[in-house]
């Protein structure tokens, strides 16, 4: 049932895909760009109200920033109660009991990089984003993989072994440089990011031993206590 919803998707897109080709050029739908839907939906059904799409649209991209804000506010207040970010992190409110330091910082992040890189920057920032996600799902149909040499008291969740092979190749593939066809400045902002992370964790390690705190490596087995 979990692949349930990717499957009808993923079936969705073909059908939209097969339908644009049937009513546009391989040309006109390169020249539309971005509104190329929009130009098979005047082709395919005249006179038919665009601003449902439009407010379709900018419904959808509310949802997705929404669903990316309380991610990322919620990943940072994890990796502080970890001790890998800073504690300060992990700040909950008395009340509500949200983290609203994490939520602060990740919002008021997204509205610099609305207010002040641009259009064309924050484009190459979602980009980048798709980047650093599929390695990050490389890495976790790996982990599968690995996983299944631990041995467990009971009867876990066992996957086909296609499918994370599958998953970590696919995954993989897109983000070669050269065959996934990407920009190299999403590599560039990539490799900043990741940078940045690395920095913010080792000075995070040391401002904890200089105030004689102890600084313990994560283990994952802790999550299962």
């Amino acid at each position: 049932m979990l692949l349930t919803g990717p499957a009808t998707a993923a079936l969705i897109y073909i059908l939209v895909a097969v339908t644009s080709s049937l009513l546009l050029s391989s040309e006109d739908l390169e020249a539309a760009g971005t509104s190329s839907p929009l130009k098979v939906i005047e082709v395919g059904a005249p006179g038919f109200p665009l601003r449902v799409f439009a407010i379709i649209g900018l419904l959808a991209v509310i949802n997705s920033a929404l669903i990316n804000m309380l991610m990322a506010s919620r990943l940072l207040y994890g990796m502080a109660t970890e001790g890998v970010l800073p504690r300060g992190f992990a700040t909950v409110h008395p009340f509500r009991r949200t983290p609203w330091v994490s939520i602060g910082v990740t919002t008021g992040i997204a509205t610099l990089l609305v207010l002040f890189v641009g259009s064309s920057a924050v484009a190459k920032l979602g980009s980048t984003t798709g980047l650093l996600l599929l390695l990050v799902f490389t890495v976790v149909n790996i982990a599968v993989l690995v996983l299944r040499r631990e041995k467990t008291e009971h009867r876990p969740f066992r996957a086909p072994t296609w499918a994370p092979v599958a998953g970590a190749v696919l995954c993989l593939y897109l983000t070669i440089p050269g065959l996934s066809g990407r920009d190299a400045a999403q590599y560039y902002i990539a490799g900043i990011l990741i940078a940045a992370g690395i920095v913010l964790y080792f000075v995070n390690r040391a401002w904890l031993r200089s105030r004689g705190e102890v600084v313990e490596d994560f283990d994952p087995q802790a999550l299962k206590d």
